[in-house]
């Protein structure tokens, strides 16, 4: 995350649709489900070894939650204590984003 110079927070490394897209078809990631109560699961799909940075940042750019992943296939994430809202979700292996991701927040 980084400011720009009229103090508004833009999530770096943010990819346009049709690149997210083609990123995630590549790394075969899945968060489920989009709409939740806070609590939410990342399928890895055993496309991606390496260690992973999960980061969940809410819509003014502070980070409500993060984790590092070593192997599973499957990681649960709860947020549940954070007020309703959009939630971006984003996984970085070493220094390369693989993923990023909206969430909602019911």
């Amino acid at each position: 995350l980084a400011t720009n110079n009229s103090g508004l927070f833009k999530l770096s490394g943010v990819l346009t649709n049709e690149k997210q897209k083609e990123v995630t078809k590549k790394n075969n990631i899945s968060i489920s489900p989009n709409l939740n109560d806070g609590r939410f699961k990342i399928n890895f799909n055993n496309t991606v070894k390496s260690d992973k940075n999960i980061k969940v940042f809410n819509t003014t750019g502070l980070l409500v939650y993060e984790k590092q992943s070593k192997n599973e296939k499957i990681l649960s994430i709860d947020i549940s204590n954070q007020p309703t809202g959009i939630y971006h979700v984003k996984i970085t292996t070493g220094k390369e984003s693989v993923y990023c991701e909206k969430i909602v927040k019911m």
